[in-house]
């Protein structure tokens, strides 16, 4: 079985250490590029083309529906996981509508992130 290949945009540097480690820990999955805001992330995904796209949902940059459509639009079979600390219920169905695949909590990040992102792959 190939590894899930990953493309992780946070602007937290802390918040991304620690999903690398989270992440890390899984035999299946291999971060292979590391953003730390909207622009970079949404022209990484664009020429790498990975597995999955973890976007923070307060990235610096251009607007996050804005890179979910863009990212969608350019890399179909992308899946596009946006991680907050807070949202609301229209806010999830707006980054839905444009392209998200799914919405978790960045304080579930060491529980539900792994097995979230092999839910997600597996279709």
């Amino acid at each position: 079985m190939s590894s899930m290949r990953i493309h992780l945009a946070d602007s937290d540097h802390f918040s991304r250490a620690g999903i690398a480690g989270v992440l890390g820990a899984a035999n299946d999955m291999e971060i292979e590029h590391v953003s730390d805001c909207m622009s970079a992330a949404v022209e990484a995904a664009s020429e790498l083309k990975p597995d999955v796209v973890i976007l923070e949902s307060s990235l610096n940059g251009t607007d996050l529906l804005s890179s979910i459509r863009e990212i969608a639009e350019k890399t179909p079979t992308t899946k596009i996981v946006v991680l907050a600390t807070r949202y609301r219920r229209d806010e999830i169905t707006r980054a839905y509508d444009a392209g998200s695949s799914a919405l978790l909590s960045k304080s579930s990040i060491s529980s539900e992130l792994p097995s979230a992102l092999r839910m997600l792959f597996a279709g």
